[in-house]
């Protein structure tokens, strides 16, 4: 589904509020890619009324997955490695594959 203009400002809105909720440790870029994978769940959608709310709480789930994967070394706010990288680039391939499934059911 195209996201009319309010609906792509909601969803910028979205972007920001998770942005200042998980970085750092996140990365602004993560939190986008994130964002994107939700709103791609609800692409077939045919009613946009809460779509930025099913967005939200869906990108959080992931951030919140991403957030548990990554390794907390006490006293090392460095993660100078890109260990989450691949768990984000995991969750949205399994969010592709998933709603690709379901598609084909339809």
């Amino acid at each position: 589904m195209k996201l009319s203009a309010p609906e792509a400002g909601g969803l910028s809105r979205v972007e920001g509020r998770l942005i200042a909720k998980f970085v750092p440790p996140l990365r602004p870029e993560d939190v986008r890619r994130c964002v994107q994978a939700a709103a791609s769940r609800y692409d077939s959608a045919r009613v946009p009324t809460y779509l930025t709310i099913l967005i939200e709480r869906t990108a959080s789930e992931l951030l919140a997955v991403e957030l548990r994967a990554l390794p907390h070394v006490a006293g090392d706010d460095d993660h100078a490695a890109d260990p989450h990288q691949s768990t984000v680039g995991s969750l949205i391939e399994q969010t592709s594959r998933r709603r690709d499934e379901l598609l084909v059911r339809q």
